[in-house]
């Protein structure tokens, strides 16, 4: 799955294209903008939009000299291109709400890299670290649960799902890993679980 343009990945074309921008914007945008905005000529917006006006997915409303343009808000189909459009925020409640069946809890579960920072295309993957408590490791019961919660999270989001496993004392003295690895996960993360304070020195 493309997080970037979620909308024109599954709408290929002109008419992606121009939901995409319009979804966006989250306002009435003419259709020059439209067009600048979607990287479609003036002419070909026109046409696309006059079809998505038909489609009862988008109003159209004069204010001479410009024709402003914008999603009809309480239109299902339009409901629907905005979880589209949101669908980031989607897998990372997912992958949240679904975190409470690893047993047991991470002390720290959090996705970092492109899908933490918004820029994960169709061939990212979701980097995800996991903070065992110490001795889980030989515990059947963490490996078992964290490899279910991997492999549904991979089919819910369409990515593959990368996991860093480290145990609590490793992520509290992490001089076994590169530096520059923790340093990104404390800028970008986006923490799903966490059942006790922690943090790299």
């Amino acid at each position: 799955m493309d997080f970037t343009h979620p909308i024109e990945a599954l709408i290929p074309g002109a008419r992606g294209q121009i939901l995409g921008a319009l979804l966006r914007a989250g306002r009435e945008i003419s259709t020059s903008e439209i067009g600048r905005l979607s990287g479609i000529s003036a002419t070909q917006a026109s046409r696309v939009l006059r079809r998505l006006v038909e489609l009862g997915i988008v109003e159209r409303r004069e204010v001479p000299p410009a024709v402003l343009y914008r999603p009809v808000d309480d239109n299902v189909v339009v409901g629907l291109l905005r979880q589209l459009r949101d669908v980031r925020d989607v897998v990372l409640s997912y992958a949240a709400s679904t975190a409470i069946e690893i047993v047991p809890p991470p002390v720290l579960l959090s996705v970092y890299g492109s899908v933490a920072t918004g820029l994960a295309g169709p061939g990212s993957d979701i980097d995800v670290l996991a903070v065992r408590p110490d001795g889980a490791e030989s515990d059947d019961r963490w490996v078992e649960s964290l490899d279910h919660w991997r492999c549904a999270l991979d089919r819910f989001a369409g990515l593959r799902v990368s996991v860093l496993e480290v145990d609590e004392s490793e992520w509290r003295l992490p001089g076994r890993l590169p530096r520059s690895l923790w340093s990104e996960i404390d800028r970008d993360q986006v923490v799903l679980m966490r059942t006790t304070k922690v943090g790299a020195s």
